[in-house]
């Protein structure tokens, strides 16, 4: 008699093998959608079953697959809506660059959790904005680097989080600006290799740079300001540590902690408006080499001019510069005969030429506080001048629009007018925020006595009660009368 066997969910093949696995078999399986990767043999339409977001949920991660599955190296972004993701992005190994597609005026933005470079993979980011996708956890930055990966980022934005490096990783950060961080805006511990240049950190919950154990950093023309806690801190067993033209400002603790055991390299750094100090630690700084010398170039700020310009240091005092800067002391058109010109200018209905610049050069003893850097440094006027009230309330488009990654005069020209009005929307908005932060849920009465902003909206009516009822005014009209004869 033959045994009777066990049934198998689903139809059987002629060997007997069951043709539909049942649930447990396919819960086994791993989906492709939690994972973007080199192998690119599983197809996209494979089943979901343990509840991960759909890839028509996750418009980068798609990309990225589709540039592996076509063997491309290169994927470029048109500007447009925010492209967002659900989750954490990981690129495990292969050669990657993503970029915004040419004559990109703005750059591309991504809201994502972050994303995940892993060993032996090589990412390159250029002209990108990523932005921290609201609700993500805040404990992981927003572009994380593991053993063995390399990082290159050019002309990127990144806000909401910042950048970790595991030991063993390497990155290149060229004309980034990292701000709003809820940690440090750059953490790297045990890196192989860490280069910023011209990059601008601010606005982070804490350190600007934390550097631990780095054995190659070299951090040039660079900005660290208003961040909680230090500009920048080297502490562990760092190997070639060098600063050269950074400017570290307006920080919560120092601009510059070194950590004992460790040794920077310091040449021509500026270090102003930190609270606890300019330089803690008891490592070795060599501090020989001043923010200026005789001869360097530098940006002087000329109050009369009200803004900054180029100059070049004739002299070091003991609180004051002696420069010579070019000032632009007027405008006017090069014309033989004004009248003529004047009167050709009405009857062909010709606009008028530009007026061009006149630059004159001259030297002027300044503070040192009214001379920064050439490529680093902010651009708001000293604490002194008068014109630091109109740099914070001034609403300009033009300011945010390079703000969001624009390049220059020429592409705020060249941009599509939609666009433009949205930035010039959006400005408004910031200044009109501004004025009224300082005046919220506040209001002031007829004799400057304030009161709750739930009784402002009674304070009208009552002053319109209390009026006293002028006489209707009589009508100029007279009316009609009839007059006998």
């Amino acid at each position: 008699m033959k045994a009777p066997t066990r049934r198998v969910k689903g139809k059987r093949r002629e060997d007997g093998s069951a043709e539909n696995p049942p649930k447990a078999m396919k819960a086994s399986a791993a989906p492709e959608t939690q994972m973007v990767a080199a192998c690119a043999s599983v197809p996209t339409s494979s089943p979901n079953p343990t509840g991960a977001p759909a890839m028509e949920k996750r418009p980068f991660a798609k990309l990225l697959l589709d540039a592996i599955n076509a063997h491309k190296e290169l994927v470029q972004l048109p500007r447009s809506e925010p492209i967002t993701d659900a989750v954490r992005v990981p690129i495990t190994s292969g050669s990657l660059q993503v970029e915004a597609c040419p004559g990109s005026l703005l750059p591309p933005i991504l809201e994502l959790p972050g994303i995940v470079v892993g060993s032996d993979a090589r990412l390159a980011l250029r002209h990108l904005c990523l932005r921290a996708k609201a609700g993500a956890d805040q404990g992981h930055p927003l572009i994380e680097v593991r053993s063995g990966g390399f990082l290159e980022l050019a002309d990127c934005r990144l806000e909401g989080a910042g950048l970790k490096l595991h030991p063993g990783a390497s990155a290149r950060l060229l004309r980034t600006r990292i701000s709003g961080s809820k940690h440090a805006g750059v953490s790297a511990v045990d890196t192989l290799d860490l280069s910023v240049a011209e990059c601008e950190i601010s606005n982070c919950n804490g350190e600007g740079l934390h550097a631990t154990s780095v054995k190659n950093l070299r951090v040039s023309d660079c900005t660290f300001s208003n961040n909680m806690q230090n500009g920048a801190l080297v502490d562990g067993r760092a190997g070639e540590s060098s600063f050269s033209g950074c400017t570290l400002s307006a920080n919560g603790q120092f601009g510059l902690w070194v950590d004992s055991g460790c040794s920077v390299s310091w040449s021509r750094n500026l270090l102003v408006g930190n609270t606890l100090g300019e330089v803690g630690g008891r490592g070795s700084l060599d501090q020989n080499a001043e923010a200026f010398a005789t001869g360097d170039a530098c940006m002087v700020w000329i109050e009369r001019v009200g803004e900054w310009v180029p100059a070049k240091v004739l002299e070091v005092k003991d609180e004051a510069f002696l420069v010579l800067a070019e000032v632009q002391t007027g405008k006017g058109v090069d014309v033989t005969d004004a009248s003529e010109s004047a009167s050709v200018l009405r009857r062909t209905r010709q606009k008028a030429p530009e007026p061009s610049p006149r630059v004159k050069t001259e030297e002027i003893q300044v503070p040192a506080d009214a001379v920064r850097l050439p490529k680093s440094s902010e651009e708001a006027p000293p604490v002194w001048s008068k014109k630091l009230e109109a740099y914070r309330r001034r609403k300009s488009a033009f300011l945010l629009f390079l703000r969001e990654g624009g390049k220059g005069a020429a592409a705020w020209k060249a941009l599509d007018p939609r666009e433009r009005g949205r930035i010039q929307a959006k400005a408004r908005k910031e200044h009109r925020d501004k004025l009224e932060a300082p005046e919220k849920g506040k209001a002031h009465g007829v004799h400057g006595v304030s009161f709750a902003a739930g009784e402002a909206s009674h304070a009208r009516p009552q002053r319109a009660e209390n009026r006293v009822q002028r006489p209707a005014r009589k009508s100029a009209v007279f009316t009609r009368t009839k007059h006998r004869i």
